[in-house]
């Protein structure tokens, strides 16, 4: 039978802290403004799954959350006078909150998962027009989806 490999200490340390930043995701900030109603789970969402968007998607859906697409703005074109175009910026699907994502994926990898991006997330209430919650960073893709359902519950 042989024995295990002995390893040098900052060796495992190291491995310990890239395991730790894999799981958690890295340099985030996360400011809850208020709470959110459980009893009303409702969320537009832009469509796709790119990247960080379809992780944070399957953690909504995991946590129960019912998700509409946002179909865009809407445009009304007039005459009076002069040719007018109105674009406004509704809630037509009324849901009771908003998800706003900017990604940045830095390396490509295998997946989602283990993908490092740079990101600013925002959920905002479209009963009051306020910030619901802020979350920003860089981090793997995993951990970000994780500390994210987290914050939204």
């Amino acid at each position: 039978m042989k024995t295990p490999v002995n390893l040098p200490p900052y060796l495992i340390a190291a491995v310990l802290l890239l395991l730790t930043l894999f799981i958690s995701g890295c340099v985030t900030s996360i400011e809850k403004y208020q709470a959110i109603d459980p009893n009303q789970k409702t969320i537009t969402v832009p469509a796709g799954s790119f990247g960080l968007l379809g992780l944070l998607k399957s953690s909504l859906a995991r946590d129960g959350w019912k998700m509409v697409v946002h179909n865009g703005e809407t445009l009304t074109e007039g005459t009076v006078g002069r040719t007018v175009s109105l674009k406004t910026y509704d809630n037509p699907n009324k849901t009771r909150y908003l998800l706003k994502v900017n990604q940045g994926q830095e390396a490509i990898v295998i997946s989602n998962e283990s993908a490092w991006y740079s990101y600013d997330i925002s959920v905002v209430d479209t009963l009051t027009g306020s910030e619901v919650l802020t979350y920003s960073g860089q981090g793997y893709g995993g951990g970000i989806a994780l500390k994210f359902e987290e914050a939204m519950r």
